[in-house]
């Protein structure tokens, strides 16, 4: 038998791997901001801990509304991206560079939500849980502003890297 049987029994699952999701960026975020050398970027780091933690008990009090809240699921995506985001730490000799790997890794973590609270909202407004998509487009949208942020700290801090690097092989 399918584990997804229906649309409902997918939404509950991607509800709680995206409750993972949220959960291991709580974890990560401020270890991730204690390793950027840019100030701007440590701050802008920080800032997003307090946005996900409020995600993160959104989500929470969404499957708890649904009676959803048994049984576990590791994202595995985000498990990864963060895996890479930690060799960027451990491996970037400069910190400009470092700083530069933390923002693509962050980027790749906001576009991977985007996506996936994109899918919950589609299918919560299908399943009639209007209010919960209603919660599933702030947080996109919310996702969306952090990546605007994160993209002009990039355009500030890459060329910082390129400068410190330049001759470098």
């Amino acid at each position: 038998m399918s584990r997804f049987e229906d649309l409902n029994a997918m939404f509950i699952h991607e509800l709680k791997d995206v409750a993972s999701a949220e959960s291991q960026q709580v974890a990560a975020l401020s270890k991730l901001a204690e390793a950027a050398s840019d100030d701007d970027l440590a701050k802008a780091l920080n800032d997003h801990l307090e946005v996900t933690k409020s995600h993160s008990e959104k989500v929470i009090d969404i499957l708890a509304s649904l009676d959803s809240a048994s049984g576990c699921v590791t994202c595995e995506g985000m498990k990864g991206i963060l895996d890479e985001c930690n060799t960027i730490v451990d491996d970037a000799k400069e910190d400009s560079l470092r700083d530069t790997g933390l923002i693509a890794s962050v980027q790749k973590a906001k576009h991977y939500e985007i996506a996936t609270y994109g899918a919950l909202r589609s299918w919560a407004r299908a399943l009639g849980h209007n209010g919960a998509a209603d919660t599933f487009d702030e947080i996109a949208k919310e996702e969306g502003a952090a990546d605007k942020r994160f993209i002009k700290l990039a355009e500030a801090i890459n060329p910082k890297a390129e400068e410190a690097t330049a001759g470098v092989a």
